[in-house]
């Protein structure tokens, strides 16, 4: 994030590709006051992520059910075979 903002100054949103990223470009946000101005989006809903949610700083997280998700795709997988 350092390095973006110097190079990018009209970066209006940045999607993280895991929430411990998010977290990390939240400081560098934070501390040149931009988290109000740029929208912040991570990913694995952490603990974390959500509490900067709460409190403003960050903007989503995406959470995902990769047990869901797999129940589903074997549902689906066999529901397929059968037809």
């Amino acid at each position: 994030m350092e390095d973006i903002l110097p190079t990018n100054p009209h970066v209006s949103a940045v999607f993280c590709a895991n929430d411990q990223m998010a977290l990390g470009a939240l400081q560098t946000l934070a501390a040149r006051h931009l988290t109000s101005k740029i929208k912040l989006v991570g990913f694995d809903g952490a603990v974390e992520a959500t509490q900067a949610i709460i409190a403003r700083q960050m903007y989503a997280t995406v959470a995902q059910d990769p047990f869901g998700m797999a129940q589903i795709g074997i549902e689906e997988a066999v529901r397929a075979v059968k037809h």
